[in-house]
């Protein structure tokens, strides 16, 4: 499974952000690995941060793959074509 925050989590309704949110902690904790599609501007936001810092609040750092942001589109056309 795939959590993409910007996608996952609203950005126009308050309401479902902070459901969201709330909801955050559940899927960190039942999450086995977290994939980070990094940029030079990636830690400069707070929300990049509370994720990662969450996430290893819950698990091992080797848990954690940073990839650079443009390998992202090569990452999801090979994951389609291994669910295939």
């Amino acid at each position: 499974m795939v959590f993409l925050d910007k996608l996952c989590i609203s950005q126009h309704n308050m309401n479902k952000k902070e459901q969201g949110i709330a909801g955050l902690a559940a899927f960190l904790s039942n999450s086995r690995r977290m994939v980070i599609l990094w940029s030079p501007r990636y830690f400069s936001r707070l929300w990049c941060t509370y994720e990662v810092g969450a996430f290893l609040r819950l698990h091992k750092r080797r848990d954690v793959e940073i990839i650079p942001a443009s390998f992202g589109v090569y990452l999801c056309f090979a994951s389609l074509l291994l669910a295939v």
